[in-house]
């Protein structure tokens, strides 16, 4: 791409990933449930998780779809999510070609795919989900590389050819997102699939998934039956219904308090990044670079133990284990602190070559005498690296990143273990916190005032509010464990079994009726 097709992407991303990330806990919620429910051999409510979760999804989807697409036909505001400042910027940077050429209607169709895309990554989360809380790893990594040749072979077979690139990475991406969940829900129908479905109690069905949609009208069909109808099973049917619409509504509670974790950690990074394009697209830029390494030396070195751990933990918990999973916990922990050394060590020493290898685009700014000042933005004049360039921004670099790690650890513990409630409170007060933070950043005429080190630190103080929360929290569950004390990873169990209680003691009593009755 030229420089001026990757700052119309970088623009339209600028947006579009937060609000892909904000539905990532799609995947969470449902693996986890499935974990618990595979884990206590209820075969029902993993069923019932499932087809609730895709009917959740389709709703999530289709609003999204909607509002991506509204928001994109209308141009002002196409130009307010992709192009903020841009005025300023040329100010800034007079007759700089890669700026003033900015055009968002070429951004446009990339834009609506991406929209509408979403639906397909959140049935692929909800399907990836339950195969990875069924211990499906191997078929989930297998065909989910359908969509991976899918996009390599629409990007790499028309790229010299196609004559706009970010239209066909969009559909190259819609493609993608597409094909994988299509092709796991017709492995999961057809034969192939019999042993899955034996196992786990999967049998995925539309009818099911429509249901979900009718559940608002399921208190007034219950009064209808109960007027209408003297059967004796019907009671137990009546017991069942209650239980599928409580799993279906503690489900999308507990998704709902996860979800806002996500939605306030990712406003606060697009506000920083909008706020530092408003101020100067140079500094939005030295944010970004950073932004494309982080999950190489952040999250990347702990995803593997993060879904390790919500796969063992409620295997661990529905066993009476919790003294073991206490000291998985400290492990794991262990474990991670020992990464947070290797990440400051593999980085501290190169800070200077991760500048400019993540900065590489920019250098086509150097190449136009009326983009240079953009350029000496990023690097320095004459590439030096003098204060609030690139390489002085990447000294917060290994910081965040270990950051970035002791949150996705801590915040996947607090998941297994069931504990939104304290999560939820705990991001009120981290998002909180972000407030004075940007305030200072963006008002408060200090050195760092608008700088890219600054807006950059600044979205970070909320993930470390989390982790000063979530670690105490943490402390203190851990201790909880090892002396078998309750929580809300047994108040979730205890529901099941009063639930399973009741269905059970009502057809006894309808047994009971019935033989006195012949009597």
């Amino acid at each position: 791409m030229s420089a001026t097709e990757r700052t119309g992407l970088a623009a339209s991303e600028a947006f579009m990933v937060p609000f892909f990330t904000v539905f990532t806990f799609v995947e969470d919620i449902i693996m986890v449930r499935v974990s618990y429910a595979m884990s206590n051999k209820d075969r029902v409510l993993t069923d019932r998780l499932v087809h609730a979760g895709l009917a959740g999804v389709i709703v999530t989807g289709v609003a999204g779809g909607i509002v991506g697409t509204l928001l994109g036909v209308f141009t002002p505001a196409l130009k307010a999510l992709t192009i903020p400042g841009i005025e300023n910027d040329k100010k800034l940077y007079p007759g700089c070609a890669f700026i003033e050429t900015v055009d968002v209607n070429t951004i446009l169709p990339y834009w609506l795919m991406e929209s509408w895309e979403l639906m397909g990554k959140q049935v692929n989360n909800v399907l990836a989900g339950f195969l990875m809380g069924a211990l499906e790893f191997n078929l989930l990594g297998w065909i989910s590389l359908v969509g991976h040749f899918f996009l390599a072979g629409i990007w790499f077979g028309n790229i010299k050819t196609y004559p706009n690139p970010i239209t066909l990475l969009g559909i190259a991406e819609f493609v993608m997102d597409w094909s994988s969940p299509i092709a796991l829900f017709l492995f999961l129908i057809s034969p192939l699939g019999a042993q899955i479905r034996e196992r786990t109690g999967l049998e995925l069905s539309t009818k099911k998934v429509l249901s979900y949609f009718r559940m608002p009208l399921s208190k007034f069909r219950k009064k209808i039956v109960k007027e209408s109808v003297d059967n004796d099973n019907e009671d137990k049917d009546t017991a069942a219904a209650d239980d599928a619409s409580q799993d279906t509504v503690v489900l999308l509670k507990d998704g709902l308090k996860l979800m806002f974790m996500d939605i306030v950690i990712q406003a606060c990074m697009t506000c920083s990044v909008y706020l530092a394009l408003n101020a100067d697209r140079a500094v939005a830029y030295q944010i970004t670079s950073m932004q494309s390494e982080m999950p190489t030396y952040g999250s990347a070195y702990v995803t593997g133990m993060a879904i390790t751990a919500k796969i063992l933990g409620p295997i661990f918990l529905s066993n009476g284990m919790e003294r073991i999973f206490a000291q998985y916990i400290r492990l794991v922990m262990f474990c991670g602190a020992l990464l947070m050394i290797v990440v400051c060590s593999t980085t501290v020493p190169f800070l200077d070559g991760l500048a400019y290898s993540s900065g590489t685009n920019a250098c086509a700014y150097a190449s136009d005498e009326q983009c240079l000042p953009y350029f000496n933005k990023v690097f320095g004049p004459n590439s030096n690296g003098e204060i609030y360039s690139l390489p002085f921004t990447y000294y917060v670099f290994p910081i965040a990143a270990c950051i970035e790690i002791a949150v996705l650890l801590l915040r996947t513990f607090l998941l297994t273990l069931l504990d939104f409630d304290f999560m939820l409170y705990a991001t009120i007060a981290a998002g909180i916190s972000y407030i004075p933070s940007i305030a200072v950043v963006y008002v408060v005429p200090f050195g760092f005032q608008k700088e890219a080190i600054a807006f950059f630190a600044a979205y970070y103080v909320p993930q470390l509010v989390l982790v000063v929360c979530f670690g105490i929290r943490l402390v203190v569950v851990v201790e909880k464990l090892k002396k078998d004390e309750e929580g809300p990873w047994t108040q979730k169990k205890k529901i099941r079994r009063m639930s399973s209680m009741r269905i059970s003691s009502m057809g006894a009593a309808t047994k009971a009726e019935a033989k006195a009755a012949d009597q």
